[in-house]
């Protein structure tokens, strides 16, 4: 497809650039896989791109800013941490750009939710400070830890945006991964 850059990074995990220059991922396990993040490509459907690697059933949001799930739509099941509406509606609005994502179509995800692929599972640890539910993810068979934007995407973490949470709040989620992480 247009605009994509696919990157195999591992045994059943592929790291997908779009030409907005977000990057979402898939992840395979035996029995299940999953995507991490959707990118932004507007004017484009990521499934099809998706589907030429793997039959997805889940995709994971690491937080709820519209560059990591402007594609959400077009999966059936949606895992992301309800602390996410926190932010407010008006807020969420701001960052969805004509997309609708709504609590009772998602399913949470908190630190230590686990979700198994077969032969790998996916463990959740959540870090809030770019957003109050951002999350990490941790692929257990391959141990590659997925940040979103929780610890920065090679341009720092951005904790000027409406969305953020204190500085204290942050600094505590940084030393709960740390310690989660060991």
């Amino acid at each position: 497809m247009r605009g994509f850059g696919i990157w195999k990074i591992d045994d059943g995990i592929y790291d997908i650039l779009d030409e907005g220059n977000s990057s979402f991922y898939i992840v395979e396990g035996e029995d299940r896989a999953a995507v991490i993040d959707t990118g932004i490509s507007p004017g484009q459907k990521i499934l099809p791109l998706i589907r030429k690697y793997t039959s997805i059933d889940a995709v994971f949001l690491t937080h709820a800013h519209i560059d990591h799930w402007y594609h959400m739509d077009e999966f059936e099941t949606v895992y992301m941490c309800h602390r996410e509406f926190e932010v407010g509606a008006d807020a969420l609005r701001d960052m969805m750009a004509d997309k609708d994502l709504h609590p009772e179509r998602t399913l949470d995800i908190r630190t230590d939710t686990r979700i198994e692929l077969g032969g790998t599972s996916l463990s959740i640890c959540e870090v809030p400070g770019h957003t109050p539910g951002s999350v990490v993810v941790l692929d257990e068979r391959s141990n590659r830890l997925f940040t979103g934007d929780a610890i920065g995407s090679g341009y720092g973490v951005w904790m000027q945006t409406p969305t953020a949470v204190p500085l204290e709040t942050y600094y505590e989620s940084l030393v709960h991964l740390l310690k989660w992480l060991v």
